[in-house]
């Protein structure tokens, strides 16, 4: 339950994290905004046959509505083993080291 517990943990303490990076999964659509002030990103694969795309694809839309600083990359080629490529890249990296946590 890797996305989902991710989702679950960043909702029940957004402000312990600096950003939440999301892979081949969804979460709870109803807290989402809870997350809005956060830096997610959320990576699905197109053929991904375990977790639809379009739950993930979903969370973004309910998190950009908030409105969240969301960003959503639907991957053509992957399945719901997305994450090889995205922790593969160094992109990704440079990515999550760009986010600060707020000040307590």
């Amino acid at each position: 339950m890797g996305a989902y517990g991710a989702y679950e943990l960043a909702i029940a303490a957004p402000s312990r994290f600096a950003s939440l990076l999301v892979v081949s999964g969804a979460g709870n659509p109803v807290e989402i905004c809870r997350l809005r002030a956060l830096p997610v990103w959320i990576v699905h694969g197109a053929k991904d046959d375990v977790i639809p795309t379009a739950w993930g694809a979903g969370m973004a839309r309910r998190l950009e509505r908030c409105p969240g600083n969301v960003r959503l990359s639907i991957d053509a080629d992957a399945g719901h083993d997305a994450w090889t490529r995205v922790y593969d890249d160094p992109k990704t990296y440079e990515w999550m080291l760009a986010q600060r946590a707020a000040a307590p």
